[in-house]
């Protein structure tokens, strides 16, 4: 029989624990159902006020490996999973935009025939994609071996140029349309959000700058892991897929002349020329301006919102597509330089890696010379806790783990511990500098640039800028790192060969942007007296 129920005010509970039965037989894990759970109830409460008239259904679906709860009602309509902007504390939209934003991925409004329905994502077999990535990595390198062992070298030149690259390029294609679109409406989206945060600025303040400090003390150890892991030796192993004619190479102005480069002398040539450092600049500017003329602008905020989303949901629907770009990269890179780049990209997973761990030892020094709490309790508790966005595949996924996490495990405040988690999801992304600066100093070096101060200079302003748009969709990273890339001169088809390794890295860098969150919320619960040092201490899990 069908899972299918009216849904009241007087059986909610009732019916919440028929389907926390329903899920549980399906093998869904205790954290999945309980977060299925807790927005069943936040959207049920939520379209019950809009109309309070109208009959809410609830029913299950599954489609294509995805386990769905789906919440329907007639009537006029309404938006249940609008975000909301009122961040003080006491009010009591403060919980629920914090509900919203940590699983706004999984949550979809359509408007359909006269009736309003949310989507609730209870289950997805996203860890089908990373292994279907791994599967497409082992076999295009597996078929790459066997063509090259077989097929005579002009077979091989035929179907790597007139198949594999035509795909590839298609592909890359795709993701450069989105480039300024994308980087500009995730920039100007973040940076309006912070308008709302001035009835706590204080705390917000400080979140701020600590994210700010962990986000360049990143950015400076991935450049000097990057001169460690990727010096001249690999110098001259380019991949020359459409020609070495075509790498670009950064111009060395004088230091008036890269500052005056940053501001455009106008809106529309950044977007025709794609210069992805003055249209960062023009998100900056922009999302300024309409986070502080507020409600006078609320058209225009409501459409960049909207904006924001409509790029992100072309991304992931591109990004679907990764499996099969994968086995086509990694057989076009077989076929076209043989084995010869696994080295290099085996540096670029050791440097990612030795990245991390870095910033995991500096947030604990960060602790200690701050806070004057011993780090050891924070390092051993986040070493149990990390795998949680290990997993999840995005900071935004885990956050209300990461809540949770802070406020039983190191006796942080929930009130504050939700503010500075939620604000970190979207402005700190210590792990994704570290990706998005030791990747372009790989492709760097490989296509022999020169890097020289400009070239520094020009990284850590883009990377510090980008990483406070960063979309929270899953491999949204190509579309970052294409921005780097186009900055320096050297061809997006250069990026083929990270594809097959990126859900890899990706799970790295998610950890460290999560465990930067915790550092920061534990430092600033201690300034405003909000954490308490005997449960931060305790041992007890």
């Amino acid at each position: 029989m069908a899972f299918s129920y009216r849904l009241t005010h007087q059986n909610i509970s009732e019916v919440s624990e028929l389907l926390k039965e329903e899920l549980h037989t399906l093998r869904l894990s205790p954290r999945e159902i309980n977060n299925t759970l807790l927005l069943v109830e936040e959207i049920f409460v939520r379209m019950s006020e809009m109309d309070s008239h109208q009959e809410i259904r609830i029913r299950l679906r599954k489609r294509i490996g995805d386990i769905q709860v789906i919440l329907s009602s007639n009537g006029s309509e309404c938006d249940p999973i609008s975000e909301l902007k009122n961040w003080a504390e006491e009010s009591e939209d403060y919980y629920r935009t914090l509900i919203i934003r940590g699983n706004r991925d999984n949550l979809t409004y359509v408007r359909q025939n006269g009736c309003n329905n949310v989507i609730i994502k209870a289950y997805s077999s996203g860890s089908r994609f990373f292994f279907a990535s791994l599967c497409a990595l082992a076999g295009g390198l597996i078929a790459g071996i066997l063509m090259k062992a077989l097929l005579p070298e002009e077979v091989l030149s035929f179907i790597d140029y007139h198949i594999l690259d035509t795909i590839k390029t298609l592909f890359l294609n795709a993701l450069g349309a989105l480039i300024v679109p994308a980087v500009f409406c995730s920039i100007v989206t973040s940076i309006n959000s912070l308008s709302s945060l001035h009835e706590a600025g204080r705390i917000a303040g400080r979140v701020l700058i600590i994210y700010a400090g962990t986000t360049f003390l990143a950015i400076l150890i991935a450049i000097g892991l990057g001169r460690l892991f990727f010096g001249p030796s690999i110098e001259g192993n380019a991949l020359t897929l459409i020609g070495a004619e075509t790498v670009g190479e950064l111009i060395i102005p004088d230091i008036k002349g890269i500052l005056i480069g940053i501001i455009p002398p106008n809106f529309v040539d950044p977007v025709l020329s794609a210069d992805i450092l003055q249209v960062m600049y023009l998100a900056l500017i922009s999302g300024i301006a309409l986070g502080s003329l507020g409600d006078k602008v609320a058209i225009l905020n409501s459409l960049m919102d909207a904006l924001s989303l409509f790029f992100q949901k072309i991304i992931a629907i591109i990004a679907a597509c990764v499996p099969a770009i994968t086995f086509v990269s990694t057989l076009s890179m077989i076929i076209t330089i043989g084995t010869g780049v696994f080295p290099v990209l085996l540096r670029l997973i050791a440097a990612e890696t030795a990245g991390c761990l870095l910033m995991f030892v500096i947030y604990g020094i960060m602790i200690l010379l701050v806070t004057g709490l011993s780090p050891l309790p924070f390092l051993l508790k986040i070493s149990s806790y990390a795998k949680v966005p290990f997993l999840a595949g995005s900071g935004g996924s885990a956050l209300p783990q990461t809540v949770n996490f802070c406020s039983k495990r190191l006796g942080i405040q929930s009130r504050l511990a939700s503010f500075t988690a939620s604000l970190g999801a979207t402005v700190n992304m210590d792990g994704s500098c570290i990706h998005l600066v030791l990747c372009s100093m790989m492709l760097a070096r490989m296509y022999g640039l020169q890097m020289n101060s400009h070239f520094y200079f020009t990284i850590i302003v883009a990377v510090f800028i980008i990483s406070m748009g960063a979309s929270a969709v899953q491999n949204s990273s190509i579309i970052s790192l294409s921005s780097l890339v186009v900055m320096m001169g050297i061809t997006p088809n250069a990026l083929g060969m990270l594809l097959g390794i990126d859900q890899f890295l990706d799970m790295f860098r998610t950890a460290s942007n999560v465990i930067g969150d915790i550092a920061a919320t534990v430092v600033v619960a201690f300034w405003e007296n909000a954490i308490d040092t005997g449960t931060y201490s305790s041992e007890k899990n």
